[in-house]
């Protein structure tokens, strides 16, 4: 584990990073156009997604808790065990697809077509800084269990393959 962590990279923590997205959101909303969508469908569309994706990313940090692993996105290599039970046979970042799917209903909620480009850019930033370094750290503490683990269960989000 000598390698060194890149610019950026493990730095923010997610929330962090989405919190701020979620201001930018909320400032543009104000002079963007409205998502094109029936009236009344892009609140209830976005209460869906900010409770579905709370619901998801506390899910993983309830895994992570009850394995007695590391919560801290900033500190991959304190990871004590590879979880791959619960919403982690579904998604090996749920938190971070948790955090999207909060920022994608948040957008639907401020009805603003600008607000969309948040979750998109979260989810580049989280792809970019936080999952592909975690799993550079990941594969060298766990090696085989971890490419394992790659093999059964997508990146982000899908059905668990056998």
């Amino acid at each position: 584990m000598n390698r060194r962590v890149g610019w950026l990279e493990l730095k923010v923590p997610p929330v962090a990073a989405g919190l701020v997205l979620l201001l930018a959101m909320r400032i543009s909303a104000y002079w963007s156009p409205p998502i094109p969508l029936p009236a009344g469908l892009s609140d209830d569309l976005g209460t869906v997604l900010v409770i579905v994706g709370a619901l998801f990313a506390a899910a993983g940090v309830w895994q992570f808790r009850r394995f007695g692993t590391t919560v801290d996105p900033t500190r991959p290599a304190r990871a004590s065990q590879l979880v791959d039970r619960g919403v982690f046979a579904v998604s090996r970042n749920p938190m971070y697809v948790g955090f999207v799917a909060v920022l994608l209903g948040a957008a639907f909620d401020f009805d603003a077509l600008s607000a969309l480009t948040g979750p998109v850019l979260l989810a580049l930033w989280l792809h970019r800084f936080q999952v592909l370094p975690e799993e550079r750290i990941l594969r060298e503490r766990f090696g085989p269990l971890f490419e394992d683990y790659c093999r059964r269960v997508p990146r982000w989000l899908g059905l668990p393959r056998s």
